[in-house]
């Protein structure tokens, strides 16, 4: 009996489904009041908007911070004079279905003065990801099975018999490869840029293996 032992990988590419745009609101001003109250106006501008893309149905949900204040130092002129200004911030996060109507507010909203978009974090839904994990997996078995196969036959052997699979990590004295999700993210401010289409990367679901295979018989000895 030979042992036949291999690696076997699959990866798995899906569309992006849910995007969720990360933006922030910020205005400074020396007064205080004055910062929050312009912050806190912009803030509640694009919240109206993103309720309204939730009840039309092109948002799964929405959440946003209360409007923080911070203090900092700013040097002005070629004296460099030194002037404290007031920085009021509000963030806000807005999960899209509707990716044509994401990449048209992320464009609209990232060329307003004091808007800035960090990015988008680009998902699948549950059933999609379920789904591309339980094909990658199924690809990774399949992966093996035919570098058993391709070595047996290398070897002039019959066809190997699976007898043992693991998953990566999972084998004593094997290290965790780098497998699973690995979603592409546009982080990026986008304001002052030109005209953006947001095009998501395709979203790549990974698995491994490590798998034992038998094979009957010993390879021909050399003449």
């Amino acid at each position: 009996m030979v042992l036949i032992a291999v690696h076997g990988r699959a990866a798995v590419h899906l569309p992006a489904e849910r995007g969720t745009v990360l933006l922030a609101v910020e205005r400074e001003h020396e007064d205080r009041a004055t910062a929050v109250a312009q912050v806190a106006a912009l803030h509640e501008r694009l919240s109206h908007e993103a309720q309204a893309f939730l009840d039309e149905g092109a948002a799964a949900r929405w959440s946003s911070d209360q409007v923080q204040v911070r203090a900092e130092h700013r040097h002005d002129g070629p004296t460099e004079a030194r002037r404290l200004v007031q920085i009021a911030a509000a963030r806000l996060e807005v999960r899209f279905r509707d990716l044509d109507a994401l990449s048209a507010w992320v464009q609209r909203i990232g060329e307003e003065p004091g808007v800035v978009v960090f990015g988008v974090d680009w998902t699948v839904t549950a059933a999609v990801r379920a789904a591309g994990e339980r094909a990658a997996r199924e690809g990774a078995v399949r992966d093996a099975t035919e570098r058993a196969a391709d070595y047996a036959h290398a070897a002039g052997l019959g066809d190997p018999v699976l007898a043992a699979v693991w998953e990566d990590g999972l084998r004593r004295g094997s290290s965790r490869a780098d497998t699973g999700w690995v979603a592409q993210s546009k982080a990026a401010r986008l304001d002052g840029m030109p005209a953006l289409v947001l095009r998501p990367d395709a979203i790549a679901v990974a698995a491994a293996v490590t798998a034992d295979f038998e094979v009957a018989g010993a390879p021909p000895s050399a003449s």
